[in-house]
């Protein structure tokens, strides 16, 4: 137990060490527990996040987000089949400009406030002092979905984008609960719920589809409203979190302001990253057919998942990388380089294996309106190992304070995207979009990977990083210019991507996959 004292301004008891004298927690203690304020009857929790628990986290998610990606596969399946490619592009332009608009649903807050929980909690602000902005964000976020759904597809348009658009309020308020859960290291209990939603949401859209509703009708049913069941369910979770006993007591609003301030880099660099996801979605509108935009919009739904894994994986990283930066220098560190190499390899599996199954999952759930999606699944595979990677890279970069710099990659991204757009997709489609998309993201990568190059571990880190994405690249290519059999393409190239990354998947499973499988079995109290 943590021996106690009073602070005058706030007679409830607080730790020592943590105060508003000193608005950060003492050097003299480390971050290992807190104690909650002596009226409480609540139990000292260690909240020291861990690598044990990390991977316990990742394992869960994985499974429920594997859950939760079947009923979406099957919620696409119907609303494909049911309204037909042309009217699917209206759909997935909409879903897309969800996307863009992510950034708005939580613009860097997370992984800042996960940031300051964990080293300096006097400056974390509460939950309840953050839901009006990050409210306030969505309904800012729903409004601009809207204008620009009538502005690419008409006002005939109007009640999908309400409808369909919509939920990124309701979500707003999920992701408030996100840092404190993240600290806990029980953002898995999110991801299974967001699972049941996305179960229950399969089964109503079955339901209207079977009714014969129009495209709003599904949207409000299958989407808006299970997002709003999840945002009560959430604000129940958040009660629970043992994170919240690191709360210090005092004003508001100064912390709620000084993390805006903060965030500000790093919410300049998500918008930056937006635009150049999706800004495709402008210029395919403008130059393709309704058929070639719903193929195309088919295809990324795929990447969207992928951005899931990535923010899962990272979402687990982050506290570790916070709780390693205390004694390292990450883009030094042999530990963060390892973690770079294994996780770009995981991207670049999965990479692979999008140029395997693309026509069998088009096939499958798209059926036979949707054929010739599978084209452009295989030229995005290579965007698997880079999104898998700058998620890391970022979250690193938010971790030692260097926020800013990875705005200014993003906004050299976003001028190679624009121009290159102008100049190949309004002159060829949707095929120079989507290799003009994963182009974008090797430049941001590229160029944050850069001070890795200061040390041998970092420098053998990015060979094996961009081999690996060559690997994708040449795959994806050949299979989708080529007559050569898919399987034995992606077979071999995935075979390729573990040989090269052997060592860091080696000690991935080492380090996190075994004490994963450890803590399934273990009586836990998440």
């Amino acid at each position: 137990m943590l021996r106690q004292r009073r602070d005058p301004a706030h007679p409830r008891t607080i730790p020592r060490g943590i105060g508003p004298e000193t608005g950060r927690c003492s050097a003299l203690r480390p971050f290992d527990a807190v104690t909650t304020p002596s009226d409480s009857t609540t139990p000292v929790h260690h909240l020291t996040p861990t690598p044990h628990g990390a991977a316990r986290t990742v394992v869960a998610q994985v499974g429920a987000r594997a859950f939760a990606l079947l009923a979406s596969v099957g919620s696409m399946a119907i609303v494909v089949r049911y309204l037909g490619i042309e009217e699917y592009a209206g759909w997935g332009t909409v879903l897309q400009l969800i996307g863009l608009m992510a950034f708005a649903v939580d613009p860097g807050l997370s992984s800042v406030v996960v940031r300051r929980i964990v080293q300096d909690p006097a400056s974390a602000p509460s939950p309840r002092a953050l839901l009006p902005v990050r409210i306030g964000f969505g309904v800012v976020a729903a409004v601009l979905i809207v204008a620009f759904t009538i502005g690419l597809r008409g006002s005939g348009a109007t009640l999908l984008a309400v409808a369909l658009g919509g939920q990124i309020v309701p979500r707003a308020i999920v992701l408030n609960a996100t840092p404190w859960l993240q600290v806990d290291q029980r953002l898995h209990r999110q991801t299974g719920w967001e699972a049941l939603g996305a179960v229950v949401g399969l089964v109503l859209i079955a339901g209207c589809a079977v009714a014969g509703a129009s495209a709003p009708v599904l949207a409000l049913v299958g989407f808006t409203g299970p997002t709003i069941a999840l945002s009560v369910i959430m604000r129940f979770e958040l009660r629970k979190a043992p994170s919240l006993a690191r709360q210090v007591p005092g004003t508001q609003w100064p912390r709620v302001r000084s993390l805006l301030i903060e965030v500000s880099p790093l919410a300049g660099a998500l918008i930056l990253v937006a635009l150049y996801m999706r800004s495709y979605v402008f210029f395919i509108n403008e130059t393709e057919t309704d058929a070639v935009i719903g193929r195309y919009v088919f295809a990324f739904q795929f990447v969207d998942q992928l951005m899931i894994a990535a923010a899962i994986v990272g979402g687990a990283a982050l506290p570790l990388l916070a709780v390693r930066a205390r004694t390292a220098t990450l883009l030094h560190d042999d530990l963060t380089h390892r973690l770079v190499v294994a996780v770009a390899a995981i991207g670049a599996i999965a990479g692979c294996a999008m140029v395997t199954f693309a026509r069998v999952l088009t096939d499958v759930i798209g059926g036979p309106e949707a054929r010739g999606a599978e084209y452009f699944i295989q030229l995005l595979a290579p965007l698997a190992p880079l999104l898998m990677l700058s998620f890391v890279l970022a979250f690193v970069y938010v971790t030692t304070g260097r926020a800013k710099r990875y705005l200014v990659f993003n906004a050299i991204g976003l001028l190679v995207n624009l121009v290159a757009h102008v100049v190949f997709t309004l002159e060829y489609g949707a095929e120079a979009a989507a290799r003009i998309t994963w182009i974008t993201e090797l430049v941001v990568t590229g160029v944050a990977i850069l001070p890795l190059l200061g040390v041998d571990s970092g420098r053998r880190a990015t060979a094996t990083v961009l081999a690996m994405v060559g690997v994708v690249i040449v795959a994806g290519e050949l299979a989708a210019r080529t007559d050569l059999s898919t399987l034995l393409t992606g077979l071999v190239a995935g075979a390729i991507v573990v040989l090269i990354a052997r060592d860091s998947l080696v000690w991935l499973v080492r380090e996190a996959v075994l004490p994963a499988r450890a803590a399934v079995v273990e009586p836990t109290e998440s």
